[in-house]
């Protein structure tokens, strides 16, 4: 008889923060000012469809409803990848990123802004990037 372990491959700090992000719903208090934009985050976050974590189980495209019964592998592989940190892989986050950088921060429009999560497996070799 032998031992059977663990099925899921072993998951490292920065998988398991990518992941932990990946499953949380967005903060949307920065969006309080507009009652309009912030109803229609909530909304569509709250989709059977399209809305929530992006690891959920998934929908059928031959059957229309909310039904979500086919197996999703992301998670699995997100826990797969090979992060070699010897080569900069690792879990990057790059906060209020400008969109456009011709846009003015102080106009009637503002500029548009984004937060970036990033799971690099490595940066070994630049050029295929």
């Amino acid at each position: 008889m032998g031992c059977s372990g663990s099925k899921l491959p072993p998951t490292d700090e920065h998988v398991k923060t990518c992941i932990e992000m990946l499953q949380k719903k967005p903060n949307t208090k920065r969006f309080k000012k507009d009652l309009d934009l912030l109803k229609a985050i909530d909304s569509c976050y709250a989709s059977n469809v399209y809305g929530g974590s992006m690891l959920l189980p998934i929908g059928s495209s031959d059957k229309r409803g909310a039904l979500r019964h086919k197996k999703n592998n992301t998670e699995a592989d997100i826990k797969a990848l090979p992060i070699n940190y010897l080569y900069g892989g690792g879990y990057y986050t790059l906060k209020h990123v400008q969109h456009n950088p011709n846009e003015e921060v102080d106009s009637e429009a503002g500029a548009m802004f984004s937060d970036i999560f990033l799971l690099v497996e490595s940066i070994e070799d630049l050029e295929k990037m």
